[in-house]
């Protein structure tokens, strides 16, 4: 037996430690990454106001007992009249049509309804247990995503 040759219990100790070790800094990167994108949620969201429609407990089990998972359905009031600027009255029959292609347009892409938008968001226990429906709730998303949609107390 060669000097440079490990035995095999010694191989497979370092393939595990090495494999654990890349498994923790995994799993630390994913805490590390759902951290920022609350904190960024929290920095650069708009905060709006929502009513709870609905709530959804669902669970699973499995070995380690039954996993709760719960979920809000919430109407979102967005404010749609702010950023709306006075548009001058189209002359020719050419720009009129442009203005009802163009408003028609805005309307198909308008996310947010006329003025409300419908998600439903994933919350914890304690927001579950202390709202009812009808509730109204502070909520954060990001601008022109209504789906990206937490409670702020969530993320505190």
């Amino acid at each position: 037996m060669n000097k440079s040759e490990m035995p095999p219990a010694k191989k497979i100790k370092i393939i595990l430690f090495s494999f654990s070790g890349l498994v923790l800094l995994f799993f630390l990167g994913m805490v590390i990454k759902i951290q920022m994108d609350k904190s960024y949620l929290l920095k650069n969201g708009v905060r709006v106001k929502g009513s709870v429609l609905d709530k959804y407990e669902q669970g699973s089990s499995g070995r380690k007992g039954v996993k709760h998972n719960y979920q809000f359905e919430l109407s979102l009031f967005i404010d749609t009249t702010g950023g709306k600027t006075e548009k001058t009255k189209p002359q020719t029959f050419e720009e009129k049509m442009d203005a009802l292609a163009a408003d028609s347009k805005e309307r198909m892409q308008n996310q947010f309804h006329e003025g409300y938008a419908k998600v439903v968001i994933e919350v914890t226990y304690e927001s579950y247990e202390k709202y009812s429906r009808g509730s109204i709730v502070d909520v954060v998303h990001l601008n022109d995503d209504p789906g990206s949609s937490m409670l702020i107390e969530d993320l505190k």
